[in-house]
């Protein structure tokens, strides 16, 4: 039987996550995609996105969870952590997604992916661990022993080479290049085309070639939700 999916949110993350849903299926049958989950002031139920409609708010959703599987398709960590944790009140049960192409291609079977978490068409090799809850946007590369914590987004092009660690609820900008052995600290943002070749501190921002932080943002702020 089918696995009918759920998808949060409703912006342009959420359309690809449902090309995603798609994508799995046919290549092997094992979803079925409902729809969106969105809160009202976004879209109300019955309207079409990309053929889909929206089914309601988290009220619909605490109802039904027990019929279906869930995916988060909110881009930036910050949100996504808050609609996740909305969710596992519920509790909801959430299904990891691989592209069939990175599947069968470019995803090392010693490597491992938490719940929740979706893997366009990028590369993942050897005893590398993607957390919970992350994005791997396609054309990214994720190198042998490579470290990925919990509701990353790892934008198109990103290139993290062997060993590197990217920590919890980090944002890598497109194109961005990590090197060897580097560290990210938690929640910590990486610009678009950046050369990272220090370690950045939990809760920086950093930008340029080579990275530096050019702003330190305060320790939890990301617990404030927006």
């Amino acid at each position: 039987m089918r696995k009918k999916i759920v998808i949060l949110g409703a912006g342009s993350t959420a359309r690809e996550a449902l090309d995603l849903v798609e994508y799995c299926s046919q290549n092997k049958g094992l979803y079925e995609p409902l729809g969106f989950v969105i809160d009202p002031p976004y879209g109300g139920p019955g309207q079409l996105i990309n053929g889909k409609p929206v089914l309601g708010d988290f009220e619909w959703l605490a109802k039904h969870h027990k019929e279906v599987y869930v995916v988060c398709g909110i881009g930036h960590p910050h949100h996504r952590f808050h609609v996740v944790r909305r969710a596992e009140q519920i509790p909801c049960r959430f299904v990891s997604l691989v592209h069939p192409w990175t599947e069968q291609y470019f995803c090392s079977r010693w490597s491992s992916i938490g719940e929740g978490s979706m893997l366009y068409g990028c590369g993942v090799s050897d005893q590398t661990r993607i957390g919970r809850h992350v994005l791997i946007h396609g054309y990214s590369v994720v190198a042998h022993n490579v470290m990925v914590g919990d509701f990353v987004t790892i934008s198109s092009g990103v290139h993290i080479n062997g060993y590197a660690s990217i920590g919890t609820g980090c944002y890598i900008g497109s194109g961005a290049i990590i090197r060897d052995t580097v560290k990210i600290g938690d929640w910590a943002f990486v610009g678009a085309g950046s050369v990272v070749t220090k370690d950045i501190p939990e809760n920086a921002r950093a930008v340029g070639n080579p990275a530096r932080v050019i702003e330190q943002k305060k320790a939890g702020w990301h617990l404030a939700a927006e």
